[in-house]
């Protein structure tokens, strides 16, 4: 069963979390772990629910692969932007915050799935191919991966070390030459299938950028 990682450093709300889980994991889709902190472990987990003192101790945020939900005060507050996490502002029902959860992922499963539609491009998460005119061509997963986190940087650069962890999350058995090797089949199989020459931008010291006035 799919996973969830409950992280809250306050007492209190731990402790209500400690006294549903039970229930919680009865009644819903998903199974609820609450852990003591942030590690590399809670990768696997498909989302984590963090209050904000819990979220302030993890040192690289935005490395993290999961769909987050962070519970706070009704306080703003920004994030870096290579993180969207959902916020849940207090007070909040027990159980309510549960169905929240849920909904954010079933609908984001939903849009995951969707087409992504371009001037000239369309790419089909399900099957994994780029089509342009008549022309088309199938990724490998992981060239999948790499090529929906590019195209989701928001005119960022993507460091090899977030995309390391975004498509390998906290494997050490990958490092920057694996990633080079399958961005360079990438934009090879893009350029020969497609004809869509110079799509993925690299730059020393910042890193890759997809150029979406080409797509």
């Amino acid at each position: 069963m799919k996973t969830i990682s409950i992280i809250v450093a306050e007492k209190v709300l731990k402790n209500i979390f400690i006294e549903v889980i039970g229930e919680i994991n009865k009644d819903f889709t998903y199974n609820y772990e609450i852990h003591e902190e942030y590690s590399e472990n809670n990768q696997s987990s498909v989302a984590i629910i963090l209050d904000i003192e819990s979220f302030k101790n993890i040192s690289n945020p935005e490395l993290i692969n999961n769909q987050l939900f962070i519970i706070k005060d009704g306080y703003p507050i920004s994030f870096n932007q290579n993180i969207n996490p959902v916020l849940i502002d207090r007070p909040f029902k027990i159980f309510d915050l549960f169905s929240t959860v849920e909904s954010n992922l079933i609908q984001t499963n939903k849009l995951d799935q969707k087409k992504i539609k371009f001037k000239s491009h369309i790419f089909d998460p399900q099957t994994r191919i780029i089509k342009k005119d008549k022309k088309s061509v199938r990724l490998t997963e992981k060239e999948s991966e790499i090529f929906i986190a590019l195209v989701k940087s928001k005119n960022m650069y993507l460091s090899k070390k977030f995309l390391l962890h975004k498509v390998w999350q906290y494997s050490n058995e990958v490092d920057t030459h694996t990633l080079e090797t399958h961005l360079y089949s990438l934009r090879k199989k893009i350029d020969k299938s497609l004809g869509t020459k110079n799509l993925i931008i690299y730059e020393e010291k910042k890193g890759y950028l997809i150029n979406k006035n080409l797509l």
